[in-house]
């Protein structure tokens, strides 16, 4: 399984971050929606870099 190979992904993170985009949109605090793509994604990215190869 790809999260157990990726264990430093953090996979729930990124599934709650999803369920409350698509299930609860009016609630969604855009600051840290910005935060997230400024900060983690990079992060993400060269993690994720590794298995997408």
């Amino acid at each position: 399984d790809i999260k157990d190979k990726y264990p430093q992904i953090p996979w729930k993170d990124i599934a709650g971050m999803r369920d409350k985009l698509i299930h609860a949109y009016s609630e969604v605090d855009l600051n840290l929606v910005w935060k997230a793509i400024h900060k983690r994604l990079p992060e993400l990215k060269s993690v994720t870099d590794d298995f997408i190869k």
